[in-house]
């Protein structure tokens, strides 16, 4: 068991006994349209690699079963999930928790659906619906009118998340990258207009779809690590030294408590590369009346002379003199 305070990395993956390249967790569970599954992410893998969605079609021939306004309890699994569902990353203790939760103190709140070809098909309910699997009870659901399009079917599943608990910057990233792969949108722009976005913030967002999804099994349990400029920062991270590396700082982030800064800080000083000091050839003299020190840096152009020890002033005024001269005579001369 881990504490509040420190993580086990073993608790974020697992190897598997074929390969070390190949690392699991069972962390992550992603939304596919064929329903929830723990996910196994593979190293190098992104979330801009994550299977198509299905497609809303038109609605075909079919008994309608269910009137627009009917609540009713269903078993989960005859209950589709929603293709265009703003949620797309999930925690498995946060589904085991609200499991429990719902074997206690029941279902509050139904789960949003609507009716196509005699199907439910969820709006906005997902988690309930995979809770309600693990708990082995019915889903409450109530029946609303089919959106018009995949837009609005999008929208109105990031409309509920937003009265509870909004999607994190991840789940925007799977979203809509699908959702610019499938020409649910034609390019970024329209995705921001439609969404009331600035096309610079929709463009960072769907950066993030280059994490590598073992990265992303690790993030999805720990939600103060999943704001913007934290995801991002990591993401530059690991653009620049590796996956592992980048386990690494995520576990020395949750212990030692960094910040998007240290991050940053992080990455900047690893692009550097290591502080190099200049290495010069030293030539250094005792005399009855001082010491001298010459330090020349070979292919740097640079000089050091030292002088220490010298009590007489009109001595270190001569000197002075003499360099000055030397100097002149040398660098000076056309």
């Amino acid at each position: 068991m881990t504490s509040s305070k420190t993580i086990d990395r073993k608790a974020f993956r697992r190897s598997t006994n074929t390969s070390d390249e190949t690392r699991l967790s069972d962390s992550l569970v992603f939304a596919t349209p064929h329903g929830i599954a723990g996910f196994s992410p593979v190293k190098g893998e992104t979330l801009g690699e994550l299977p198509s969605t299905a497609t809303l079609a038109a609605d075909g021939p079919g008994a309608r079963r269910f009137a627009v306004g009917t609540v009713t309890e269903v078993e989960p699994e005859l209950v589709l999930d929603n293709p265009r569902n703003a949620r797309q990353v999930y925690s498995q203790m946060a589904l085991d928790a609200l499991a429990k939760q719902l074997e206690t103190e029941g279902q509050l709140v139904a789960a949003v659906v609507f009716e196509k070809d005699g199907k439910l098909v969820l709006i906005d309910g997902k988690r309930r619906k995979e809770a309600a699997k693990l708990a082995k009870l019915k889903l409450r659901v109530e029946v609303r009118p089919q959106p018009d399009n995949e837009r609005l079917l999008y929208k109105q599943s990031r409309a509920a998340n937003a009265e509870r608990e909004a999607q994190t910057p991840l789940d925007d990233a799977i979203a809509w990258t699908q959702l610019l792969k499938e020409g649910v949108y034609k390019a970024q722009q329209e995705l921001a207009v439609d969404l009331g976005m600035s096309e610079a913030h929709v463009s960072k967002i769907l950066s993030l779809a280059d994490l590598p999804r073992a990265l992303v099994a690790m993030l999805a349990e720990q939600p103060e690590l999943l704001g913007v400029r934290m995801l991002y920062a990591i993401k530059q991270y690991c653009a620049a030294v590796g996956e592992l590396e980048t386990e690494r700082l995520i576990v020395e982030i949750k212990e030692h408590g960094l910040s998007a800064r240290d991050v940053e800080e992080r990455r900047k000083a690893k692009e550097r590369g290591p502080i190099s000091r200049a290495r010069s050839d030293q030539h250094e003299v005792k005399y009855s009346r001082g010491k001298v020190k010459v330090r020349r840096f070979a292919g740097q152009g640079r000089l050091a002379l030292e002088v220490t020890n010298v009590e007489d002033e009109a001595v270190v005024e001569r000197l002075t003199a003499e360099f000055n001269r030397i100097a002149e005579a040398i660098l000076g001369a056309q």
